[in-house]
């Protein structure tokens, strides 16, 4: 035998537990703790064995050390848990069928604790693990650790061994009986390919870390091959610090060695967590064996030597050739609070899981809300879809209502920007409800009283302005992030904040809606600057003072600065201060008064510091101050708490590509199934009128495929607007109705699932390949007898040129027997060409840029004048020059256009610029109906301005400079004329608000008064195939649609159509079998707006429901 005297008591106690000490008989399982306080045994009903972890269920973390229970005992439903430090805990335990519940009731340290390990539990390798639940599922059955205070972190890990291998490389490290000390050893053995540098590991983790203090060497008996590899043992804290003692393996047999030489040595000793073994440079194309045995680490403490023992490799089930196992653990650290603790061990089958967590939370006294008087992840409410209502006015009521009428829904959730003034003390913004509370109340009552459900969506850690909490005067319970001190006195002007030390922890630029923020805090002014200065002097420039309305004032040298946080636009309070509860308890009064039904807890995600901890307690303390705590909670995020108290989860926010957004996030699906938190596919916008229904239609079949709610967020003006609003809320209020009916069959519901290929974030180009992946289906028929229609959505194609009045593309037919359908699309964009009134002889060219000499300053004197520089005319704000020239490369009409250019030096936005020239005597234009001109944008910014004066007033037209190439304008006379058009006397170019550091150009050519002005549309659309046309005869307007689905109803949607026009003409039934087929899309006249177009296909495929 080994000597034992090798091994400290305390760690053989801790690896050997005693006898049995307590059995929690739970009803479906059985759960014994020994009387070391280590889980010996879980054993489920039907006779099933978990194993037990390695590490004790509690253990301490005091001094940089850790200390192992030293004895548990039982009470009756107390447990006394006794450290080796002399530390003790008390926890009172209650069971349940299914579960237990440990509340921490007394803790006695001896000295501060760090972190305090609450309990351990293991499941088997290869168990599926939900981290939010904290819990495992293998081969039916379920157990899970779940923490029962917001201040109780879940600690998910794997206990045992752990391998890895270079590709290429190979191993196994088996137990012998072949062995120098005691009965076995280890036998490592790998094999490398033809590579050189191969490598192999095998190691496992110390039940609790070692106290290898004063640790000088490691020693070994080690039998070598004589082969040259180097043998590795490494010592590893957990922490990133290890110690690397390397052995040539150049002799054979068996030989003691002692490593004091390490190759590596940052490993903390007093904490080490593992002990690995490598080979490194593994000889190409060989396979190598060596025995290893009996490791130890020789320590020395106050000048005495003694031997601690690593490994002997006598336990058949250690961890280095057992399978590793999960391990479900709970804890508490001083930085959020050792107290209180509280936690739930689940153990049942796993169809069970969801019954024995509510009886669980029901014991534990956490949050159960019952939405309808049934339990949040299982109540019909979560499965109802609901009226995301933004932008919304009282006075708007009636629309919003025949809106939520139509689309079929539960629920109405008001936006925050429709109902509160600014978060922080949230008061009712009265521009939107004049009478304040009572009218947010009283429109609430009223959607109660058609039969709706009503919620409050709002930014939970949100700040605001022009909330009191931010200005005029800052809360000093805002959350701040890096700070400085003033290196001297400042005015209340100054623009440039000096500092003692380069800025380097705060934010390098305010990273817009995403950043940080650039917000200083000092005293009570709050200060946006524009850059760092990180060499002398440093501190921030390009400071605006007084920002959000705060008062710009001196300050002294020493004062201090502060970055005010910022998170998705806007300043966050502490929730580690006071903020917190009198925040909730503002938005609890608007709550309760109203009654609300749902609340949606926005910006979860992005908070102060730990999420599992912020998040938990956020959600907790505004649930705390809810009278009616039976509602829908909802966020954008959740933690292992807040689980507890949210009913479902959305992927929310679905705006541009709506299709692709949902194939993004599909992946979190399957992630939420995992964390036993029911599915909302999500927010979806309908402001955007490019999005069709067949993009709603995609998503609406993916709540069948996953039972999922879903949200149509828009405003009342925006659903008046789109085009296909109506058409929209018909489809929402089919597939709601459908999906709730069950009668979907699992194998349709599977293929309205997304496909796995089409999830996570993609390039246009790699997803725009995998679009043969989608499968889309149209609902079709009546109710009782419908359909799901197979249908192929080939991307639109767009022109965008007013040279291609036409354009070819080719389509793929894949399946016999497809039926053809077409979709066009005049779209609302720039003019791509000058329309009739812009040509007619009656217009009036106000300049065509042949001379520039009216716009010297002495233009009665100056001929042929080709440039102006600057200072020759015109006038600019200061930092601003400019320069006007006629060029003759690439002139849109004629022969000449004018380059207008202006540069500004200043740092900022906001410079200026203006050129003009005098009609002598005054026109009269009070015929005209607009002004028709061609500008040719750069992209560099500002906006360009014509100008109109009559020696009073003025009318100014801007075009923003934006794009680049030449574009039409056509600028429609003000409703209300702004100056005396029978007596027009200047006409002026300018630039307003100038890129800092930036020269801008921009082209212009033929201005000319318009005696009427054109409508953008497309006259007598058509889409040709393979000879057969289909056309629409009439105008399309820009932003309607025209639709042929086969053997349907032609069909016009758009403005300004109220409804759609049906047309009874039927769009031909065009059946072709697979081939390629040229396309070709054309319109009579000149193509005066961009327009889209796609071909439609219908493959047989079509599902019956029963």
């Amino acid at each position: 035998m080994k000597s034992i005297g090798l091994v400290s008591c305390a760690l053989l106690a801790c690896l050997h537990p005693a006898t049995l000490a307590e059995t929690l008989d739970l009803g479906a399982s059985k759960l014994t703790v020994d009387e070391r306080a280590f889980v010996s045994e879980l054993t489920f009903a039907d006779g099933a064995k978990w194993p037990s972890p390695a590490q004790p269920a509690f253990w301490i973390d005091a001094a940089g050390r850790t200390y192992p229970p030293k004895a548990m005992e039982p009470r009756g439903g107390q447990w006394r848990v006794q450290f080796e430090n002399g530390a003790v805990a008390e926890f009172r335990v209650t069971t349940g069928r299914g579960f237990a519940v440990f509340r921490l009731t007394k803790l006695e340290p001896k000295e501060p604790l760090a972190r305090f390990r609450l309990f351990n539990l293991a499941a088997p390798a290869g168990a599926r693990v939900s981290g939010t639940l904290n819990g495992a599922a293998h081969e039916g059955h379920f157990a899970a650790v779940m923490v029962a205070e917001p201040n109780v972190r879940p600690v998910f890990g794997q206990s045992g061994g752990s391998k890895a291998d270079r590709p290429g490389c190979s191993h196994e490290f088996v137990r012998v009986d072949d062995a120098k000390a005691g009965s076995h050893a280890a036998r490592f053995t790998a094999t490398s390919d033809a590579k050189p540098g191969g490598w192999s590991m095998r190691g496992k983790s110390f039940p609790v870390p070692r106290d290898l203090t004063g640790c000088k060497a490691i020693r070994a008996w080690v039998h070598g091959d004589g082969k040259g590899q180097a043998l590795k043992i490494q010592l590893f804290d957990g922490a990133g610090g290890y110690r690397d003692d390397y052995l040539t393996i150049d002799f054979t047999g068996w030989r003691q060695v002692t490593l004091a030489a390490a190759a590596l040595n940052t490993v903390k000793y007093d904490r080490v967590a593992a002990i690995n073994f490598y080979y490194n440079g593994l000889p190409p194309g060989q396979t190598v064996t060596c025995l290893i045995d009996q490791v130890e680490a020789i320590l020395e403490r106050d000048g005495k030597q003694t031997v601690e023992l690593l490994e002997d490799f006598e336990a058949a089930d250690s961890p280095l050739w057992s399978s590793p196992v999960v391990v479900l653990g709970v804890e508490t650290a001083s930085d959020h609070g050792l107290e209180p603790a509280a936690f739930g061990v689940i153990a049942c089958p796993e169809a069970e899981r969801f019954d024995v967590i509510e009886r669980f939370e029901l014991a534990a006294g956490l949050p159960c809300p019952r939405p309808g008087g049934v339990w949040n992840k299982k109540s019909p409410w979560i499965k109802r879809s609901y009226f995301f209502l933004t932008d919304f006015r009282e006075s708007q009521f009636d629309e919003a209502l025949a809106i939520a009428k139509r689309g079929g829904f539960h629920m109405i959730l008001l936006g925050q920007e429709s109902w509160s003034l600014g978060t922080g003390h949230y008061q009712i913004n009265r521009d939107r409800f004049p009478d304040g509370l009572e009218g947010l109340k009283r429109t609430f009552d009223r959607f109660r009283e058609a039969g709706f459900h009503v919620g409050l969506h709002f930014l939970g850690p949100s700040i605001y302005p022009p909330d009191p909490y931010l200005v005029p005067v800052p809360d000093p319970r805002l959350v701040k992030g890096a700070t400085a001190t003033l290196a001297a006195d400042i005015d209340a002007k100054a623009q440039f904040l000096p500092i003692e030390a380069p800025p380097e922890k705060f934010p390098n630029e305010d990273g817009g809606y995403e950043g940080d923020g650039t917000v200083l805090q000092v005293g009570d002014e709050l200060i946006w600057y524009g850059k760092r200065s990180m060499e002398k002097p440093y501190g921030f420039a390009e400071c605006r003072r007084g920002h959000l309305g705060t008062k710009a004032a001196a300050h002294k040298k020493g004062d201090r600065v502060s970055h005010l946080v910022r998170s998705y636009g806007y300043h966050m309070f502490d929730m580690d201060t006071t903020l917190l509860d009198e925040v909730a308890g503002h938005f609890a009064k608007v709550a309760n008064t109203c009654g609300v039904e749902m609340i949606y807890f926005d910006g979860s995600e992005r908070l102060q510091g730990d999420h599992w901890y912020y998040n938990a307690k956020l959600h907790k303390a505004f649930y705390d101050k809810l009278a009616n705590k039976d509602i829908v909670l909802q966020a954008s995020s959740f933690s292992p708490y807040s689980w507890h108290i949210l009913a479902r989860s959305a992927s929310a926010d679905g705006h541009g590509d709506l299709k692709g957004y949902l194939d993004e996030r599909s992946p979190g699906f399957d992630w939420l199934a995992r964390e036993g938190m029911p599915l909302d596919i999500g927010w979806y916008y309908g402001y955007d009128p490019m999005s069709t229904p067949d993009q709603y239609e995609y998503i609406l079949g993916a709540t069948i495929g996953y039972d999922s709610s879903m949200s149509f967020q828009v405003s009342c003006a925006a659903a008046a607007r789109h085009p296909f609003t109506g058409e929209i809320l018909d489809l929402i209020a089919r597939y709601e109705k459908l999906r709730l009916s069950g009668r979907v069959p699992e194998e349709m519901r599977k293929r309205l699932r997304i496909d796995p290929a089409l999830g996570g974030k993609k390039e246009p180009d790699e997803r725009a390949k995998l679009l043969d992946r989608r499968r889309e289906y149209r609902l079709l028929g009546v109710e009782g007898r419908q359909h799901f229609q197979r249908v192929v959505y080939p991307p639109w194609r767009e022109v965008k040129s007013a040279e291609a009045g036409q354009a070819s593309w080719t389509v793929r037919v894949s399946e016999p027997q497809t039926r053809i359908g077409v979709q066009i699309h005049a779209m609302s964009g720039p003019w791509l060409d000058a329309g009739p009134a812009y040509r007619a002889a009656d217009a009036l060219l106000l300049e065509s840029f042949d001379d520039l000499a009216p716009y010297t300053r002495d233009p009665k004197n100056r001929r042929d004048v080709r440039v102006i520089e600057h200072g020759q005319s015109g006038s600019t704000s200061p930092g601003v020059i400019q320069r006007f020239e006629i060029r003759e490369d690439g002139p849109r009409e004629g022969k000449r256009y004018a380059l207008y250019t202006a540069e500004s030096a200043n740092a900022g936005v906001g410079g200026w610029s203006a050129l003009g020239k005098t009609f002598d005597p005054p026109l009269d234009l009070s015929w005209h109906k607009g002004i028709g001109f061609w500008l040719r944008g750069d992209g560099r910014g500002g906006a360009f301005k014509l100008q109109l004066t009559d020696g009073r007033g003025a009318t100014d037209y801007y075009v923003t400079n934006d794009f680049t190439g030449w574009r039409y304008q056509q600028l429609a006379r003000p409703e209300k004329d702004p100056i005396d058009y029978a007596k027009v006397r200047t006409l002026t170019f300018y630039y307003n608000g100038l890129p800092g550091k930036t020269a801008v150009s921009c082209g212009i050519d033929d201005v000319k008064a318009l005696r009427a002005l054109d409508e953008q549309a497309l006259a007598d659309p058509y889409v040709e195939i393979n000879g057969q046309r289909w056309e629409f005869s009439g105008r399309l307007s820009a932003g309607q649609y025209v639709f042929f689905w086969p053997g349907e109803p032609i069909t016009r949607y758009g403005p300004p159509l109220k409804q759609p026009e049906i047309f009874r003409e039927q769009a031909a039934p065009v059946v072709l079998p697979p081939g390629e087929y040229p396309v070709r899309l054309g319109c009579r006249g000149t193509l005066t707006l961009p327009v889209r177009a796609r071909v439609t296909l219908q493959p047989p495929e079509r599902h019956a429901i029963p």
